[in-house]
């Protein structure tokens, strides 16, 4: 519902949406700060109704980096270096913003609407969010990263956009991510420009959207 209102269906395929840069990820950061500030939503429990997944800083830049394919499938990440199996790629950090109920999500989104000249922004934010299993006191929740570790791609959307049998069935994740912390590895040797790619199986709750009341 919130993504036909924001008419994201235009604005997301009628052009390619730009990669964003540090800047706009740190004005949004900021943003993110005002508006925790203000919002009145009562806590649950031990948790606010929003908040960061931890104080950990971390520099993704030197594993990965951003890059636009060109077709369908948009905006992705590449390694940055060879990277050797069992190397972390990222991880959750204070970039990490987590939303328990459905109703701050949405006021989040308005608010943001309302505050960037870029309509497009929050549509960005609502094809890079997902609803996690908390395993906690909050059985669900949506998550977003607040920096390009959002641009990680499923490795079945690049089977989905391969060009032959052979190629879709050579694909699989190099990626995996385990925990409610997000911890994400590589899962076999990268070579430096090789796309990462993810399972979102790993960390997604499929179908879980209306259990947080979006």
């Amino acid at each position: 519902e919130i993504y036909h209102y924001f008419a994201c269906d235009k604005l997301l395929y009628a052009s390619e949406r730009p990669i964003w840069s540090e800047q706009l990820f740190r004005d949004t950061r900021d943003f993110y700060h005002e508006f925790v500030e203000d919002d009145d939503t009562p806590i649950t429990g031990l948790f606010r109704s929003t908040y960061q997944a931890n104080e950990d800083v971390y520099d993704m830049s030197q594993n990965a980096v951003p890059y636009l394919s060109g077709g369908e499938k948009g905006r992705g990440l590449k390694a940055a270096r060879d990277i050797k199996e069992g190397d972390v790629i990222f991880k959750s950090t204070n970039n990490t913003i987590i939303f328990n109920d459905g109703h701050t999500m949405r006021k989040f989104l308005f608010a943001m609407n309302g505050r960037f000249s870029d309509p497009g922004m929050v549509c960005d934010i609502l094809i890079w969010a997902w609803v996690q299993d908390m395993e906690g006191e909050i059985p669900f929740a949506g998550v977003v990263d607040l920096d390009n570790g959002n641009l990680l791609n499923d490795y079945a959307l690049e089977a989905y956009y391969g060009d032959s049998q052979e190629k879709i069935q050579n694909y699989s994740a190099n990626i995996r991510c385990n925990g409610t912390a997000l911890n994400c590895y590589a899962s076999k040797d990268i070579a430096m420009g090789e796309e990462l790619l993810g399972n979102y199986a790993d960390f997604v709750s499929h179908y879980s959207w209306t259990s947080l009341g979006l």
